[in-house]
C-alpha cells in the first residue's frame, strides 16, 4: 500500500491534476481510496454500527455529499422557511451527527497512539484561531481524517493506494489563518504528523492562482481576499516544502494544460 497526498496553494489546481491521475490509476482497476472514502469501505467491518450510522454512511457515499453538506451550512443566504426545506435539512444533520458519532469512534482509537499530535493540534486550534466557525471546520476535518487513518492501519492489506487531495500536509495551511505562531505551530505540526509515501506538489503561477480565485466569486471554495494573501501562502508553501522534503518524496507538477509527459513520469515513479 502507497499513500499519496496532493499539496500545494489554494487554487494552484490540485483537484484539476488529482482527477487526471486518479484516472490513469482506475485504467488498472487499482484499489483506491480517498481517506474519506476508507471511512465509508472499512467502518462497518471494523464497528458494530447502529442502523442510522449505517443508513448515514450509505447515505454520504452514495450522494457524495460531504463536502456539499459542510458548504450548505456556511451559506449566509440559504433560505428554510420554507417547512419542506427545514424538514430535508433538519434530515440531512441527524445524518451528518451520525457520521460524525463514526469519526469519533475511530479518532479516539487513533488518539490513543497519537496522543501528543492530537492534543497539540487541538490546543493551537483553540488558542490561536478566533473564528468560532473555522475552529470547528478544522477540528472536524482532523477527526475525520485521523479516523480514516486508524481504519488504513487495520485495512491495509485490501487497499492498493490512498490518494488525497486534503491530507495532512495540505492541512499544514490550516495554520495560515493564525495571527501568530504561525512557523513555530507548522512545524510542531508537520514533525508529528503521519508522513505519505508521496507528495505531489502542484505549482501554478501567481497569475493562474488569482485567476482560478477570482473564479469562485459566486461559489462557497476559498478565494483570497488581496495580493497580500496569496503572497503570504506562497511563502507557506514554501516553509512547508522545506519541512517535509527530507522525510517523504515530493513529486513536483507544473500545472500546465496538457502537461500529459510530466504526470506520466509522477504515475511511473509511484508504480516502481
Amino acid at each position: 500500500m502507497k499513500t499519496i497526498e496532493f499539496f500545494g496553494v489554494p487554487c494552484s489546481g490540485k483537484t484539476y491534476v488529482y482527477n487526471l491521475l486518479i484516472n490513469k490509476f482506475n485504467l488498472n482497476q487499482n484499489k483506491i481510496y480517498t481517506y474519506k472514502s476508507v471511512i465509508f469501505k472499512f467502518a462497518k467491518k471494523n464497528k458494530k454500527l447502529s442502523i442510522l450510522e449505517d443508513t448515514s454512511l450509505k447515505y454520504f457515499k452514495l450522494l457524495n455529499l460531504r463536502k456539499k453538506v459542510s458548504k450548505n451550512f456556511k451559506k449566509k443566504n440559504i433560505n428554510i422557511k420554507n417547512k419542506k426545506i427545514k424538514k430535508n435539512f433538519s434530515a440531512l444533520s441527524i445524518f451528518y451527527k451520525n457520521y460524525q458519532n463514526v469519526c469519533i469512534f475511530f479518532f479516539n482509537k487513533f488518539k490513543k497512539k497519537n496522543k501528543k499530535f492530537v492534543n497539540d493540534f487541538l490546543k493551537n486550534i483553540d488558542e490561536n484561531l478566533n473564528h468560532r466557525h473555522d475552529k470547528k471546520d478544522f477540528k472536524n476535518w482532523f477527526i475525520e481524517i485521523c479516523a480514516a487513518r486508524y481504519l488504513i492501519s487495520k485495512n491495509y492489506e485490501e487497499i492498493d493506494y490512498i490518494i488525497d487531495d486534503e491530507g495532512f500536509v495540505q492541512r499544514s495551511f490550516t495554520f495560515a489563518f493564525q495571527k501568530k505562531k504561525i512557523n513555530e505551530s507548522i512545524n510542531k505540526y508537520l514533525k508529528l504528523a503521519p508522513k505519505p509515501d508521496f507528495i505531489i506538489n502542484i505549482k501554478s503561477t501567481k497569475k493562474e492562482i488569482i485567476n482560478r480565485s477570482k473564479h469562485r466569486l459566486n461559489s462557497t471554495d476559498f478565494m483570497y481576499r488581496n495580493d497580500i494573501e496569496v503572497n503570504k501562502f506562497m511563502t507557506i508553501e514554501t516553509l512547508i516544502n522545506s519541512k517535509i522534503l527530507k522525510k517523504t518524496q515530493i513529486l513536483t507538477f507544473i500545472n500546465k494544460m496538457k502537461n500529459f509527459k510530466n504526470l506520466n513520469i509522477i504515475y511511473g515513479k509511484i508504480k516502481k
